[in-house]
């Protein structure tokens, strides 16, 4: 059983082996998710439907993964409340990103370039996050 401290925070003795299935059912779920694109839509095929289900998983998970760090410290929320305030903050962070870099840069929109951009903004929320950390720490 869960204990919570005042502040709301979880106390008490954490099962180690509960934060590797967690990032164990990722890929799962992206296979999962590919495979079932497959089976739906058979013109693609299965490279395609790999190709599709990581570019969602990039687009809709990893940049807000990344952002989250630098609003909440670790252990704040709940897994499920993590996987949705990383899935609003993509969202979110992808359409500023784009609509920031083909109205204000006037960079074309390709797939080639977002990727890139988005790679590089993904990596950069992440190391503030890990600054904003270790300034927490101190």
């Amino acid at each position: 059983m869960k204990t919570f401290d005042d502040k709301g925070n979880r106390r008490g003795p954490v099962d180690p082996g509960s934060k590797i299935r967690f990032l164990a059912a990722f890929p799962i779920v992206l296979i999962g998710l590919g495979f079932g694109l497959a089976l739906l839509y058979p013109e693609l095929g299965w490279p395609g439907a790999m190709r599709a289900s990581l570019g969602l998983f990039f687009v809709l998970f990893l940049p807000g993964f990344a952002a989250r760090r630098l609003f909440y410290e670790r252990g704040a929320l709940d897994r499920v409340e993590a996987a949705g305030v990383s899935v609003g903050l993509s969202i979110a962070v992808v359409i500023v990103t784009f609509l920031f870099t083909n109205l204000v840069l006037k960079i074309p929109v390709t797939a080639g370039i977002n990727f890139f951009i988005l790679l590089t903004v993904t990596i950069c929320l992440y190391g503030a996050g890990l600054v904003r950390a270790r300034k927490g720490r101190r």
